[in-house]
């Protein structure tokens, strides 16, 4: 996920390895470095994408003067993919879970109408039946904490 840009449902099917070699091998030679006594950049290393944003550390598994590292890869995913990826938890139609994303992220009605080519009026009708299904408090706030638990 680290070495592709594009998010879709091929991408983690063709990793290029390519890409994510010179990151661990960079984190290598940082941590060979501070152990010969040498100055180095420190033993982290960030990369974000349309995944999110990815940091590698590097660390000895058995201390120092092994051979063997730790590489630990921690992910942060976005806000806006993780609100995504709760509208399927939801009992919303397809065109709600749209509209209920858009809102959630802070867009107008009038933004989220011209986005999805539905009429002004037609927002706030579905915002209202997405407020009832969810029985949910009517705010953006609510709405996103239901997206994002």
């Amino acid at each position: 996920m680290a070495s592709h840009d594009r998010i879709d449902r091929n991408a983690l099917i063709h990793l290029d390895l390519h890409n994510t070699t010179p990151i661990l091998r960079r984190l290598h030679h940082r941590l060979v470095a501070v152990f010969e006594g040498h100055e180095a950049g420190p033993s982290f290393f960030e990369c974000s994408n349309g995944w999110g944003r990815f940091v590698f550390r590097g660390s000895w598994l058995a201390g120092p003067g092994q051979s063997a590292i730790g590489i630990r890869v921690r992910h942060y995913i976005p806000r806006a993919l993780k609100a995504w990826t709760g509208l399927h938890r939801l009992d919303l139609a397809p065109r709600q879970q749209q509209v209920a994303l858009l809102f959630s992220e802070g867009l107008t009605v009038s933004e989220i109408s011209e986005r999805l080519g539905i009429s002004r009026h037609t927002v706030p009708e579905y915002v209202q039946v997405i407020y009832e299904r969810l029985n949910i408090a009517p705010n953006r706030e609510a709405l996103q904490n239901a997206l994002l638990s």
